[in-house]
């Protein structure tokens, strides 16, 4: 799917007379927050379970060029990937009746196994008779993150005790994989002040679509969630200073949001796995055992800071 849009984009494209410029190697700071959400089946409203998976000054590398179709609009080509892979990973659950959490486990060996950015604009200048250059911005992107815990300690509660049990973990416990696939609107701004190119954007989703798999190895089952539509919200600002007619190095910031989506779980199991019940008694689930249910949830923000070095040829 995705390789069949973006040799869309370039067929579409090359019907026009144009021509790739403002090649960019850019390189990212990223603070990023995933938060993954499960709550009762039963009572949606009641949460049982959130993980948070943090990467934290995650580096990236990536490549940025334009393709110019004519005086009015051009094709945005952007790419990152991560190039460092620390992160962590904490999961909290509530599974007395009280607003406290009752589990706690920290993972501060997780490896961020990839973090990646496709981003795709078209962008379309608008007439305008102030020194304030606008261009309208249709775009599609997709961004893939993973992760694998490993290690960590935790504190448990007993079922006569609050927060009681102690202990550690060793070798890899989950393995989490996310994806985000949005198309969206947006409007950039551009003022050249003095020697330095002022510029900025903000862009927006309503359909942002989410779906992640959570395999937990200790448990042996896998979690494949499916979520409705939710909305993100973006925001950039960038200073250019130019080097020469053909090199400038750049600087921006910018903020992403994805609010809370929730979904659907289907659960498989990949081992025989014996559990107990609320009884005491001791239940089988077989290898191969599969249950669907409501009460998944998904959320990520993000925050990057990026030097861009520019060659406008």
């Amino acid at each position: 799917m995705i390789s069949k849009f973006i040799l869309f984009l370039f067929v579409i494209s090359s019907a026009f007379a144009g021509e790739f410029t403002n090649k960019q190697i850019t390189l990212t700071t990223i603070n990023s927050i995933s938060h993954e959400y499960v709550y009762n089946p039963y009572n949606t409203s009641y949460k049982l379970s959130e993980l948070i998976w943090d990467a934290k000054d995650t580096k990236m590398l990536g490549f940025n060029t334009d393709y110019i179709l004519d005086k009015k609009s051009s094709l945005q080509f952007n790419y990152k990937i991560n190039i460092s892979d620390d992160a962590q990973m904490d999961d909290y659950d509530w599974l007395k009746q009280t607003p406290l959490w009752s589990h706690w486990s920290t993972h501060p060996s997780t490896k961020l196994t990839k973090f990646s950015i496709l981003d795709l604009t078209f962008r379309l200048n608008i007439k305008s008779k102030s020194s304030v250059k606008k261009r309208f911005l249709i775009g599609y992107k997709i961004e893939q993150r993973g992760f694998k815990a490993y290690d960590g300690k935790y504190t448990y509660s007993s079922d006569n005790g609050f927060r009681d049990i102690e202990g550690y973990f060793n070798g890899l416990g989950i393995t989490y994989t996310e994806e985000f696939i949005t198309p969206y609107l947006g409007i950039d701004v551009k003022k050249e002040y003095k020697n330095i190119i002022l510029s900025g954007n903000i862009t927006y989703s309503p359909q942002a679509r989410a779906k992640n798999s959570d395999t937990h190895h200790l448990r042996y089952f896998t979690n494949k969630n499916t979520f409705s539509d939710t909305t993100m919200l973006s925001i950039k600002a960038q200073a250019e200073y130019p080097i020469n007619d053909n090199f400038s190095l750049a600087l921006n910031y910018k903020k992403v949001k994805y609010d809370e989506a929730s979904g659907y779980t289907t659960r498989t199991y990949y081992e025989d796995t014996y559990y107990k019940d609320a009884n005491n008694n001791t239940i089988l689930r077989p290898k191969g055992t599969v249950y669907r249910y409501p009460g998944a949830g998904i959320s990520n923000s993000y925050d990057t800071l990026n030097i861009s070095f520019i060659g406008k040829f």
